[in-house]
């Protein structure tokens, strides 16, 4: 199955990874955990749901609009560690997850996000009012030689998308 590294071993993002993911300034998100909204007007109730996370903009109706859910890092049937996911993009505007990375990693591949099965460069599609399911039938983000990652815990994971830039996640680690 082919593969692509999605940009991480960039010197740049290595070293910004660490001070991002140690609560520094990030550039758009909510929370690492937000939980979904109540209503329309975006606003939260509730406890924090792990694996989700809503991300909004005040530029318009063509600002980002995602929604990011049931995410989780479990085991492949190959023995392989992945980062599962739904990302729903509810703008109207294309998106496009440009890379994941998490210090429970070296680097994450992402594998069959393009048409027939080969990687795009440009990262993995989000089209408008759709979604994608990484996992599964859908792309995937495999995490290449991991550690650390410990059942009942949560992972931190840094993904950038084109538009609505840098966004943390805090993914459970399902039992093995």
């Amino acid at each position: 199955m082919h593969h692509a590294d999605m940009g991480l071993r960039s010197s740049r993002t290595s070293a910004v990874l660490p001070a991002l993911l140690a609560g520094a300034a990030v550039l758009t998100a909510c929370s690492g955990h937000a939980p979904p909204p109540d209503g329309p007007s975006g606003t939260a109730a509730g406890p924090p749901v792990p694996g989700t996370v809503r991300i909004t903009s005040s530029a318009g109706p063509y600002g980002p609009a995602l929604t990011i859910t049931r995410a989780a890092v479990r085991r492949d049937a190959q023995g392989r560690e992945e980062l599962v996911m739904t990302v729903h993009n509810d703008g109207r505007a294309p998106e496009h997850l440009a890379f994941v990375q998490t210090p429970h990693a070296t680097h994450v591949a992402v594998e069959g996000a393009g048409p027939g099965d080969v990687p795009s460069t440009a990262g993995v599609s989000l089209p408008p009012h759709g979604e994608v399911s990484f996992g599964g039938h859908g792309p995937r983000l495999v995490l290449e030689h991991p550690h650390g990652l410990e059942p009942g815990h949560a992972a931190p994971f840094l993904l950038e998308f084109g538009v609505a830039g840098l966004v943390r996640l805090q993914a459970p680690v399902s039992p093995r």
